[in-house]
């Protein structure tokens, strides 16, 4: 453990020598002159281009006003290795102080503009200067930081350390589990340590350039670089091995590989690496020569680099936090206040002839066997008369303070519109408060009705917000199709980073889904067939078009047509009502053994028709867990230890 802290406590030390410690944007100049030629240095897409700054900074691409005289923005894609997955990154490189060509000056989001690498772009109305962007705090990006990346709204601000050839960038090596794992070829079929050293048993193999990471151990250091055995490795020697003088040999899961190194790190494995202890080394397959494999080394860690990305992560955010809040501290000397102006008053009234719910919320302690309120999960749910959500708010801890607000509008046709919620102002008096008359808006999503042929499309487009200084930024769309009849018969979610990506979900005419395609997070494709008895499912075939993975069920109803049971060959889930239609119990049990592993329970109110009572039992043999939801009518005179089972009893089904 002490050797372990101490590791981390070295690691933190680096990044604050490495970050330098000012709230500047880490742009770099990229060195070229007044009108002379600008240059592509990636290929991607344009999605914006403006000489005009006032008009930078009113559109939606949320820049700095550092950034904004003649400005470029260029979308480009990467991946790279993180915890055993590899990861699709979506930056944006932003140029500054440039004349764009005309042909980019229509770029936006929805129709980019294509750039190739060393293109021309325009020409340079300045100094122009280079940064990185991105939505999150992306760890290859933080890794391979040296300048302290900065967040400003919606972006963090990363320098172009990442593309520059002498700084290590430790998560673009693929992480080799054993000898089986498929490394890629470029521009061939994928292949393994096995197979590479399998096929060059007899042979001299050589590939392009592979970077891999393995975790091993050195059972020696290295000696000096072995002599070319044939013609093939002497030309690898002298083209792509030219500087290596020095040869680490290790097993790995069987396969014995070569890593080259330069002089140097001959004393930086003698300083740093004790023979006999685990060890990570990065290099890039050349080639394999007598069923072994040889790789120019590019650097080893004692640690794995993965493992130091929350540590830099949590410094960066820390960084920014104490930078910025000196510079609003030094903002207030001067009496300007940072903050003047985000502010709403979000305090709400039930409307006229409306009501409201309360939401209370209850787990068991599994030790004590008594359920326990949660009160910073306390609910209430205005609605107007017509019986429509019209505000949702959550207690802040064990108080009448609402942290919370979600506010819905709906047209003449009671349709939704717009969905806006608000964050309360927290501050310190004598403890935590929150003030609903200081609220901010962070999330809005607007929704407009559009007529067609077959029946009607509803578009919502969705916002964030960012303050210091309040800014609206575009965060995809949701297209919703209904047919003639009001079914819904198709969902598109539409990525405001990757708007080629689209999310699909379509339904058949009683609305049942069909098919499923996600492709910007998980990527998953289904399509599901039913049998049907009038518009009622009795049996359903779900296909993994990704997997060819095939899974049917069954479905059983009553004599009033509602569900009461659905068989799957793994899990059975059966369903009991009351007289009024509404589900009272849900079931759910392992279909080959019966035990039942997850069940809940509902009751309602018998004038309103609100549900009052929700209990959920899940039981997955080693966890296990008991909670419930209970809604008052009124606002006061709750009784405080409640018992879901004793409540159950005394609401009628």
């Amino acid at each position: 453990m002490k050797k372990a802290s101490a590791c981390i406590f070295v690691f933190l030390f680096s990044l604050a020598s490495v970050f330098a410690q000012n709230y500047q944007i880490p742009k770099i100049p990229l060195g070229v002159s007044k009108n002379e030629s600008v240059p592509s240095v990636v290929e991607g897409k344009v999605i914006y281009a403006q000489t005009d700054a006032k008009k930078a900074l009113k559109s939606s691409m949320d820049l700095p006003e550092e950034l904004a005289d003649g400005v470029m923005v260029i979308s480009f894609e990467s991946e790279y290795y993180y915890l055993g997955q590899k990861r699709k990154a979506v930056y944006q490189m932003v140029y500054s102080n440039i004349k764009p060509d005309k042909k980019f000056l229509k770029a936006s989001e929805k129709k980019p503009v294509d750039v190739k690498e060393k293109e021309i772009l325009g020409t340079a109305a300045g100094d122009v200067t280079l940064v990185i962007r991105c939505r999150n705090l992306d760890e290859h990006l933080s890794l391979s930081a040296k300048s302290l990346p900065i967040q400003y709204n919606s972006f963090w601000y990363f320098g172009l350390e990442s593309m520059m050839p002498n700084v290590m960038k430790f998560l673009l090596f693929q992480p080799i589990e054993s000898k089986t794992t498929s490394i890629p070829v470029p521009g061939g079929d994928s292949e393994s340590l096995e197979s590479i050293a399998s096929a060059a048993s007899k042979t001299f193999i050589s590939y392009p350039a592979m970077p891999v990471k393995i975790k091993t151990v050195m059972k020696s250091q290295p000696v000096p670089m072995h002599k070319a055995q044939s013609f093939e490795e002497q030309t690898v020697y002298q083209q792509k091995l030219s500087g290596m003088t020095i040869e680490g040999t290790v097993q790995f899961d069987g396969v014995t590989m070569h890593f080259f190194f330069p002089e140097q790190f001959e004393g930086y494995f003698r300083e740093e690496y004790k023979s006999g202890d685990p060890i990570w080394l990065f290099g890039y397959i050349l080639y394999a020569f007598n069923g072994e494999v040889y790789l120019f080394g590019r650097d080893f860690s004692l640690n794995d680099p993965d493992e130091k990305v929350n540590a830099t992560q949590n410094y960066i955010i820390t960084m920014n936090r104490q930078l910025r809040n000196q510079r609003n501290s030094e903002l207030k000397a001067q009496g300007v206040d940072p903050e003047a102006g985000d502010y709403v008053d979000m305090t709400q009234k039930i409307p006229s002839g409306g009501y409201a719910t309360y939401e209370r919320f209850f787990v068991k302690d599994g030790q004590t066997g008594k359920f326990k309120e949660n009160t910073a999960n306390t609910a209430v749910n205005y609605f107007d008369k017509k019986g429509r959500l019209v505000a949702h708010m959550y207690y802040y801890d064990n108080s009448d303070m609402i942290r919370h607000t979600t506010t819905y509008k709906y047209d003449s046709k009671d349709r939704p519109i717009e969905v806006c919620h608000y964050d309360s102002k927290m501050y310190q008096d004598n403890g935590w408060k929150v003030d609903p008359k200081r609220s901010r808006l962070f999330i809005k999503d607007v929704t407009v009705y559009k007529d067609t042929k077959n029946g009607t499309d509803a578009v919502t487009t969705k916002y964030r917000y960012s303050y210091s200084p309040r800014v609206e930024h575009p965060d995809g769309q949701t297209i919703k199709k209904f047919n003639s009849k009001g079914v819904l018969v198709r969902i598109e979610n539409i990525s405001e980073e990757s708007p080629d990506s689209i999310d699909i979900t379509e339904y058949d005419d009683f609305g049942n889904v069909t098919y499923v395609k996600y492709t910007v997070e998980k990527p998953t494709e289904m399509s599901y067939e039913y049998v049907y008895d009038g518009d009622k499912i009795i049996q359903g075939t779900a296909n993994d078009l990704m997997k060819g993975e095939v899974t049917k069920w069954t479905c059983e109803y009553d004599e009033k047509g509602l569900l009461t049971k659905k068989i799957y060959p793994d899990y059975t889930y059966t369903y009991r009502y009351n007289n009024d239609g509404k589900l009272v119990e849900s079931i759910s049990t392992n279909t080959k053994t019966g035990v039942t592993w997850h069940r809940e329970v509902f009751r309602y109110d018998k004038k309103t028709g609100i549900m009052l009572l929700h209990i959920e039992e899940s039981d997955y043999g080693s966890w296990s867990m008991t909670r419930f939801w209970y809604t008052e009518l009124e606002k006061d005179g709750w009784e405080k230890d409640l018992d879901p089972y004793r409540l159950a009893e005394e609401l009628p089904e």
